[in-house]
């Protein structure tokens, strides 16, 4: 029985429950009663929706924000409002732009308008609809209307919901509702027929929206899609604008004021639209069309309130064709109803304006800019729309469409044959952005009410429905938050995103992906102490003692050894500190080798000296098994005129007497144009000798070039001694490798100084006696911190918190909507390079001190590293309690795929929650609410939810760790407490009311509405998710689980078997992939039948392209295969087949 059956209890419920809440809400401040009396009253849940957020009382006290809940309401016709409750965008019960009771209600505007051109039968049609809850025309309280049926926007019936065709909004479909995520979709069909028996056979676009919400999130998000659903032959292209709009009420007064300026282009990793870049190839889809396909990205409107401490956003992708803020004083009420991208220019052929005619060229001019939009397949153009006596006129046949540089015009030449009469009326309708404006009109309109527009414009064909040219899929983003340094050019003096804002978007917009996930670097760790004295810093340890550099003579092992002569120096740095001059080659830190010549050449030097850990003396390996030794330079400062940095190598027999280097002679090349690199197979270009056979000399204690030694008679010293890599190697093979040195200096004219970079020495090496060939890279990141913005999305920066509260770190504290000249935050400050901390606080009338904290204080601190090498760990790998034993036979193969392809270390094992019965002292990750046993119910809280425990000892965290979670939300309650987050999910039938879905698996990124669900497993098939996802703890989850254990067994048995070596050349931005696995063979056949993001289909590998099979056989040809080969493990290497296109909903 569907959800709708019972309605009818439900809304008796409904209406006592109101009343209840009403009377405590949290939106008291808000006066919600004030305005509108019983506003309460009953309404259908299939009409309205209202969802409460959960932010403010969830456990993510490591989110570097104010954790608190938004409420949102929303209708079935696409309206981000619920007049009954009232809410629309509700901000911790302080604010709503949307449902403000303090604005009245005639001039609550928010939602969509559309506006379709198009042909049918030859002759001009136009259709129009808005559903924007309320026209603004009337005063008092406007009627819920449904549709209506009108001749013009501002015609009577006076409400929200217009069209001069006929519509039709659909009850709210439920599709998910989690305890931290709610997804619904919403439809509404637009019709030229308004028989109810016959309003679908005539019905030419359906508006299919998503509206997702995660509830500990500050914005609700948007997916819509503009679909051609025309069945009749006699209807050609149609022109689309299509917009969503809305004023900003951002103060509790009748007349807010707030300020508002656009933010445009901004970066995306979802840069690949059908509509913008869809060709097949990299070129053509970035200039395949008069050079104006272009890559997709987003806009993002930014309201900062006048009068209180808040700030909003509705931000749009892919970029819109117009972007339009103002004073709503200054709008129109037409500006507010109609779309503004549309130009219908209309006159007869003798009364064309004059400026904008060019009679003997029978040239009829557009009144206004003509602008290029996307027409389909990456195809865009500004050709217009003509017809004379609303007859369509063809391009080519009838006309030219001619830009004529000397007027500095686009416009419309008929050939003689078809020069209209002078009674003839001339329509052209194109696009124009006229109306384009990022900010609203100076005071005394700014600040005023914000009135924000963002509009599409496109073309509606079936051209080719394969690549969606019938289909148009855009996205809104809107939020509210708490005021930290947002600012504005009319207000203090610059316009600036607020970081939190940056910090929502990136997580729509640029979200932690699969390819980062298999390419993970970070190791986590928790220091975590109880003072038992007096501290005013800690220092940090666990993983911040790497064996990079062995004393020969004691053979203890220490962290980089870094040497210098006089008048030099060497040191660590980092853009993110130093500046964007010392970005690293690659990930964070450099060394930045200085040294200054005062008179002696022979002591102004700085060096960096490693040890190649193997297994010969003192944990060394020989140099005859050495097959690689390079680095990358920059130059920072310096005279052209002399050497840049060089590399030698030291070896010893063993002996305490023996030593030997194998020094490269001079490096000429001094002024690299960024980084370059200096490797054994271009020596010859980084020495001042003709060839690589002379590129290194050598010196060495007596005996090693005595007659008894190795060297005999062969000369040492620069300038004597000349040979290649190769002929020291084989001289003195049976030596050890006990330094490897990168040095600048010894050659640096009197009076001068430089200044170089040097990050990543890379040492390549054989072992064993199958001779395997091993690499490390020094990459200058082992035993420091990792340098990054305190409060940026994904950033992997230290979280601190004392006696359980959050700490900001130095710089962030004052952006704290907390801090005030009489309400000082602490904070602390940190040295990255060697994890010290230290506490300050404010002292009246000194200032801020360093605050030495009392015996008793705990203190725990969160952060990462980046260890040897680009291996990272995944602290985790988790299976259910009650799952069966086939997850963990998958487990093992996911352990297993990261290791052995990607070298990145799965560190320990985990059950979800705690085996009382069979392994009492097993580690679990899910935090008990409860006496903790084997019911997971024990582990809910009241809203059902589920919490990570913070972590599992002094050293290893759970919060904000890096889990693998292996088996699905039935049977890990890992996955079921990140089933809220991923971009496919499960969802069950006793949920969903939508008559598309059942028990299985859903990913509204997906275009297909049909194909969005996957159900579940037929016997000949089943289906599986891969997916990842970052929490607002920073906790990472990678989540392998089928439908049942056979489907999570092969999707684990893919990754095992190389598809995450694919996963690693993903387009950025693909969350989640769905497998398809078919068991009609032994190993079934595996099909990746969709590769998702947050809001989109990504298919892939192409970057701008839709390469689709041919992407995957590039990638596996160019680099997987490759790389198999080299990790001798090609026979395990399986085939996929990957999407080709984005599903088209047919």
């Amino acid at each position: 029985m569907k959800k709708t059956s019972s309605l009818i209890n439900k809304k008796t419920i409904l209406t006592i429950t109101l009343a209840i809440v009403l009377t405590v809400s949290m939106y008291a401040s808000l006066n919600i009663l004030s305005n509108f009396g019983a506003t309460a009253a009953l309404y259908s849940e299939t009409d309205y929706k209202r969802i409460n957020g959960v932010l403010g009382n969830d456990s993510y006290i490591l989110y570097p924000y104010e954790e608190k809940s938004s409420v949102v309401g929303f209708s079935k016709y696409g309206e981000l409002m619920n007049p009954y409750v009232p809410a629309g965008l509700n901000y911790s019960g302080q604010i709503d732009p949307f449902a403000n009771t303090y604005v009245a209600r005639k001039d609550w505007n928010e939602g969509w308008v559309i506006n379709v051109t198009y042909v049918q039968n030859g002759q001009y049609q136009n259709v129009w609809a808005f559903a924007l809850y309320s026209d603004t025309l009337v005063s008092g309280t406007p009627p819920d209307l449904d549709w209506q049926h009108v001749s013009g926007a501002l015609s009577s019936p006076y409400c929200g919901r217009k069209t001069n065709a006929y519509a039709r909004s659909y009850p709210i479909e439920i599709i998910y509702d989690g305890p931290r995520k709610a997804v619904y979709r919403l439809k509404t069909v637009i019709s030229t027929n308004t028989t109810p028996t016959t309003f679908e056979d005539d019905k030419i676009l359906e508006l299919t929206f998503h509206v997702i919400y995660e509830k500990d999130k500050k914005y609700v998000l948007w997916i819509k899609d503009v679909k051609r659903v025309d069945i009749g032959k006699g209807i050609g292209t149609m022109q689309v604008e299509f917009s969503e709009r809305g004023q900003w009420d951002m103060e509790r007064s009748s007349h807010p004021r707030a300020y508002a300026y656009w933010y445009t282009n901004r970066t995306t990793d979802y840069d690949k639209h059908i509509f913008y870049n869809g060709s097949s190839t990299y070129s053509q889809a970035r200039y395949n069309y008069e050079g104006n396909a272009q890559v997709a990205g987003y806009d993002v409107c930014q309201i900062i309130s006048s009068g209180l401490p808040y700030v909003g956003w509705a931000a749009f992708w892919p970029n819109t064709t117009v972007n339009y803020v103002e004073a709503y004083d200054v709008t129109t009420v037409e500006m507010r109803l109609t779309t503004l991208s549309t130009c219908n220019d209309r006159y007869t052929a003798s009364l064309w304006p004059s400026d904008y005619k060019v009679a003997s060229l029978r040239r009829y001019e557009p009144l206004n800019t003509p602008t290029v939009y996307p027409r389909g397949e990456g195809r865009w153009s500004n050709e217009p729309m003509v017809f004379v006596n609303d007859l369509l006129k063809t391009m080519g046949t009838h006309y030219n469409w001619v830009y004529n540089s000397t007027r500095g015009r686009w416009g419309v030449e008929f050939f003689s044959a078809y020069n209209p009469g002078s009674s003839d009326v001339i329509r052209i309708v194109y696009k124009s952005k006229r109306y384009l404006q990022n900010d609203m009109s100076p005071s005394p309109h700014e600040p005023g009410t914000p009135y924000v527009i963002g509009e599409w414009s496109f073309d509606l064909t079936w051209a080719n429905i394969t690549r969606s040219t019938n289909q148009f899929r855009c996205v809104t983003a809107y939020g509210v938050t708490d005021y930290h340094d947002a600012d504005d050019a009319d207000r203090q003096g610059y316009n600036r995103l607020d970081r939190e804002i940056v910090f929502q978007l990136d997580e729509v917009f640029n979200p932690w992906d699969l390819n980062q996930a298999v390419h993970k670097q970070e190791n986590d760790w928790v220091y975590k102490t109880t003072l038992t004295s007096s501290a005013n810093y800690v220092t940090l340890s666990s993983g911040l003692g790497d064996r990079i550099w062995q004393d020969k003579t004691t053979g203890t092992w220490y962290t980089y050894k870094l040497q210098t002569g006089d008048n030099a120096t060497a040191t660590w740095v980092n853009a993110f500190e130093d500046g964007d001059s010392y970005t690293a080659h690659s990930k964070n830190w450099a060394l930045k080798l200085y040294a200054y010549n005062d008179s002696d050449a022979n002591t102004d030097y700085a060096r960096i000296r490693i040890t190649p850990e193997g297994f010969g003396q003192n944990g060394t390996y020989m140099f005859g098994n050495l097959t690689e030794v390079s680095f990358w330079y920059k130059k920072i400062a310096g005279n052209s005129s002399y050497y840049g940095p060089h590399l030698f190598i030291k070896l010893s027999n063993g002996s305490a007497t023996s030593w030997v280097n194998i020094q490269m002679y001079n490096n000429p090349v001094h002024s690299p144009s960024g980084w370059v690199k200096v490797d054994l197979a271009n020596i010859d270009t980084y020495t001042d000798q003709s060839s690589a056979d002379e590129a290194f000399w050598y010196d060495s204690d007596s005996w090693t070039k005595s007659a008894s030694g190795p060297m005999a008679g062969v000369p040492s010293g620069a300038g004597t001694a000349k040979h290649s890599f190769d002929f020291y190697r084989n001289k003195l093979a049976s030596y050890y490798v006990t330094d490897i040195v990168v040095e600048l200096g010894y050659n640096i004219p009197a009076g001068q100084a430089k200044t170089y970079l040097i990050d990543d020495i890379d040492v390549g090496y054989l072992t064993g006696a199958g001779c395997i060939r091993h690499e490390r890279v020094y990459n200058m990141e082992e035993d420091k911190l990792i340098p990054s913005d305190w409060d940026k999305y994904c950033s992997f920066s230290e979280k601190v918190l004392v006696n359980g509260t959050l700490w900001n770190r130095y710089s962030y504290h004052i952006i704290d909507p907390s801090y005030s000249a009489t309400a000082y935050r602490p904070y602390y400050t940190i040295n990255f390079e060697i994890g010290k901390i230290w506490f300050w606080h404010y002292v009246e009338g000194t200032g801020y001190t360093n605050w030495t904290l009392s015996a008793g204080t705990t203190i725990k601190v969160l952060y990462s590293t980046i260890e040897f090498c680009t291996n990272g760990r995944y602290e985790w790998n988790v299976v259910g309690t009650p799952s069966a034993a086939v997850d963990s036979a998958g487990a093992s193969m996911v352990s297993s795929s990261f290791e052995e392809w990607k070298n990145i270390e799965v560190y320990k094992a985990a059950l979800e929650i705690k085996d009382s019965s069979w392994g009492p002292y097993v580690p679990y990750l899910i935090r008990e609410q409860g006496v903790a046993n084997r019911s997971r119910s024990q582990y809910r809280d009241v809203t059902n939810r589920l919490h990570l425990k913070d972590d599992w000892c002094s050293t290893l965290p759970i919060s904000r760790s890096n889990i693998i979670v292996v088996g699905g939300p039935a049977a890990n309650g890992l996955a079921e407490y990140f089933n809220d987050y991923t971009d496919a999910f499960l969802v069950k039938s006793d949920v969903s009311t939508s008559d598309l879905t059942g028990n299985g698996i859903y990913g509204p990124g997906c275009w297909n509405k049909t194909r969005a669900y996957y159900g579940g497993a037929s016997g000949a098939g089943g289906y599986a998710i891969i997916s990842t996802y970052k929490d607002l703890n920073g906790t990472i989850g990678f989540l392998v689980w089928g439908y049942n254990g056979d489907d999570t067994y092969y999707a684990s048995y893919a990754l095992r078997h190389g598809l995450i070596a694919y996963i690693q050349y993903l387009q950025p931005g693909v969350t989640t992939l769905i497998l398809k696995i078919t068991y009609s063979t032994h190993p079934p056949t595996i099909t990746i039948v969709e590769c998702l993001g947050v809001f989109t289909e990504c298919t892939g590998f192409g970057q701008y392209a839709y390469l689709g099979e041919g992407g995957a056989t590039y990638v596996r040809t160019t680099y997987v295969l490759p790389l198999a080969r080299r990790l001798f493990i090609e026979h395990k290497l399986m085939s996929f087949t990957w999407p080709t296109y984005i599903h088209a909903d047919p």
